[in-house]
C-alpha cells in the first residue's frame, strides 16, 4: 500500500508542477503502463495500453486498441496474463483543457485461452506535456471486479 501512495503523490506532484493544454488529434497514438493496488486480492495489478484515434464522432474520437494485464491470480504464468482488444471513446473539445474524460471497453482472455477476460473503465487522462498524459481509470470487470488504476500515456 505504501508503493500506491508514493506513486500517487509523485504522480500529483508532476501534474500540478507544469501545465500544457494538448487535446486528442484523430490518428494520434497512445501508449503507457498502468498500475494498481487490488485490496481484494491482496495482489499487484500491472497494465499495457496501446490505442490509435480512428474516428471522430461528435465532439469526441472513437479509438481502438489492445490492453494487456499482469497479475499473480492463479498458479501458472499463462493464467495471470490477460490481453484483450480495447474500443474507446475520448470526450474533447472541452476549451483549451488539459483534462481528457474517456470511456473504454474492452474484452479478450488469458494466455492460455481458457479464461474470457472483459472490463468497462471510465477514466480521465490529464496532459502535462504535449507528449505524455498521467492517466486514471476506474474499471469494473470479470477478474478485476473494482479496479482503480494510475499510469501514463504517451503520445506519437
Amino acid at each position: 500500500m505504501r508503493i500506491f501512495f508514493v506513486m500517487t503523490v509523485m504522480i500529483f506532484t508532476v501534474i500540478f508542477s507544469h501545465y500544457a493544454a494538448a487535446q486528442l488529434k484523430l490518428h494520434d497514438n497512445l501508449a503507457g503502463p498502468g498500475f494498481s493496488v487490488l485490496t481484494d486480492k491482496s495482489a499487484v495489478l500491472f497494465s499495457g495500453y496501446y490505442e490509435n484515434e480512428i474516428a471522430q464522432i461528435s465532439s469526441g474520437l472513437f479509438g481502438a486498441g489492445v490492453a494487456v494485464k499482469y497479475c499473480n491470480l492463479g498458479s501458472t504464468i499463462s493464467n495471470n496474463v490477460f490481453f484483450g482488444a480495447m474500443v474507446t471513446y475520448n470526450f474533447r473539445n472541452i476549451g483549451e483543457s488539459s483534462f481528457i474524460p474517456f470511456l473504454s471497453l474492452t474484452a479478450g482472455s488469458d494466455g492460455s485461452l481458457k479464461r474470457a477476460w472483459y472490463c468497462t473503465q471510465a477514466g480521465v487522462r490529464y496532459f502535462v506535456s504535449e507528449k505524455m498524459a498521467v492517466t486514471g481509470r476506474f474499471g469494473f470487470g470479470n477478474n478485476w471486479f473494482i479496479s482503480p488504476e494510475i499510469g501514463l500515456d504517451f503520445r506519437f
